[in-house]
């Protein structure tokens, strides 16, 4: 009887462990697009201009908003999350949303005539984009098990980093409308995955639907931990309700300085994630690599592919290394490189980019700056913002700080062309610089070391908790909170 115990056990591991890998992949499966759409821009804004039937009289403006008007689609889309979250769950909420205005923007650009519909193509993608990014995190976090959540948290940002790289690879050989229908084509396999994927428990719960809740954690969690997963959630989203309930009362809680203190460092975090200029380097990729010596020896699109096969490699670093480093530590690490790597673009594109001899420098420094970000600023910040964020406010700041995170994007990327005029290249990478070396400043006075420590001490390091929003957790409930943080 031990030895069928203990077969039974191995195999509802083995089996929830596939389970839970493909519920993933089938959710996050569209961030591959997201990606796509990100680094559109890169390889498909020189294609444009050289395209004068179609845009005769590209300017930089239009430029910029090609590139801004994707974020701001983004902005939007993380906001609309807030009350379509609570009404159809991750996984119904990017089937019904994400998914249609991401393939249709990818349709619309693939036909476009004239401008008009490619800048409408860019803000559905964006919508798309938006709700897509927000909901993934929080579909993984639901359906995956403790000891498989750091591997699976990975999945959306590892294959949005993926679909950045498919992106540059692809636009070195195509125009920009078959990128478009390229793109389109990879998009399309999301319309079976998704109807083969579980809503998440905690949805299911919500919805009072407490049997198909038992199902789904059978076939995620193995028939012997089930009921326990179930009760944790039951007792985890009756005490959210609790919460919800006495913030939004009547007379309503008196927001204690601890709760405003951990928001402003969450936000400070977004704003230096955006202004260090990744995305204005993502997005722009090709151009910047352009006015460099070296595009007489590898071309535009080499090195863009380069710099993102590192920052892919970078975001499996940054998973292995995180607990042992510690959060601040990387990204006292990953500011410090950032500003010295956009301080020698700066300075190259200053001094030295017409001696052919220093060819190589750009190629170097982009790689460094890159590798910077993914293994720091990147992934770091997302836990953090998860681990900061007090459980009376988290419902709320959460979809705020992702809309704020979109809106710092758009002002990168709206603004990069219209800088490259105003301050030339060197002043951009010079201003991304400071930004860095603000960042460093930042992170070293007001961020908090989480490694290793629970929420409640946390919380401690921004001053005692607001009594009149405290809340007795039952050890169940506590339990699955502390394990809702993707590490």
């Amino acid at each position: 009887m031990i030895f069928t115990n203990n077969s039974t056990k191995v195999k509802d591991n083995k089996h929830s462990q596939l389970y839970q890998v493909l519920s993933t992949f089938s959710v996050c499966y569209l961030c591959i697009s997201c990606g796509n759409f990100l680094g559109y821009t890169s390889s498909a804004v020189p294609s444009m201009k050289e395209d004068v039937d179609i845009f005769p009289e590209i300017t930089e403006h239009d430029v910029s908003w090609i590139g801004g008007l994707g974020p701001l689609g983004a902005l939007f889309g993380a906001l609309s999350t807030t009350f379509l979250l609570k009404r159809f769950g991750p996984r119904r909420t990017v089937s019904y949303f994400g998914a249609p205005a991401i393939i249709a923007s990818w349709v619309t650009i693939a036909l476009s005539q004239s401008l008009l519909p490619v800048l409408c193509g860019r803000i559905l993608g964006g919508i798309g984009t938006g709700v897509i990014i927000s909901c993934s995190p929080l579909y993984v976090i639901d359906i995956s098990s403790v000891t498989r959540r750091g591997r699976l948290g990975i999945v959306p940002q590892f294959l949005m980093i993926l679909g950045i790289l498919l992106g540059y690879v692809l636009g070195s050989f195509l125009s920009w409308r078959y990128l478009a229908v390229a793109c389109s084509i990879i998009t399309a396999p999301c319309i079976i995955l998704l109807l083969i994927a579980p809503d998440t428990p905690s949805w299911l719960i919500s919805r009072n639907r407490i049997d198909d809740a038992h199902k789904v954690l059978e076939r995620l969690h193995g028939t012997t931990t089930a009921v326990s997963a179930l009760q944790a959630l039951q007792a985890k989203i009756g005490n959210d309700k609790i919460r919800s309930e006495k913030f939004s009362g009547v007379r309503g809680p008196r927001i204690s300085p601890a709760i405003i203190k951990s928001s402003c460092v969450v936000l400070g975090l977004m704003s230096f994630q955006q202004l260090v200029g990744i995305n204005g380097v993502t997005f722009y990729c090709v151009h910047i690599f352009k006015q460099t010596a070296g595009v007489s020896v590898w071309g535009a699109h080499v090195p863009s592919i380069i710099l993102a096969s590192v920052q892919l490699l970078a975001s499996f670093i940054s998973i292995l290394i995180v607990e042992a480093a510690g959060r601040k530590s990387l990204l006292i690490v990953s500011s410090t490189l950032i500003s010295v790597a956009a301080g020698i673009m700066g300075t190259y594109f200053y001094i030295g980019a017409e001696y052919s001899n220093l060819f190589w420098v750009p190629l170097a420094a982009l790689i460094l700056f890159g590798f910077a970000f993914a293994i720091g600023f990147g992934p770091v910040t997302w836990i953090l913002c998860a681990e900061l964020l007090a459980d009376e406010v988290r419902h709320i700041m959460n979809p705020l700080a992702i809309a704020y995170n979109w809106f710092c994007v758009f002002l990168v990327t709206k603004s990069f062309p219209l800088l490259l005029l105003e301050i030339n290249i060197y002043g951009v990478f010079w201003l991304y610089s400071v930004m860095g070396a603000l960042a460093f400043i930042f992170v070293c006075i007001f961020v908090p070391e989480t490694k290793g420590k629970s929420l409640a001490e946390i919380r401690e390091f921004f001053g005692p908790k607001n009594i009149d929003n405290e809340i007795e957790d039952t050890p169940e409930s506590s339990k699955c909170l502390d394990d809702s943080i993707p590490v």
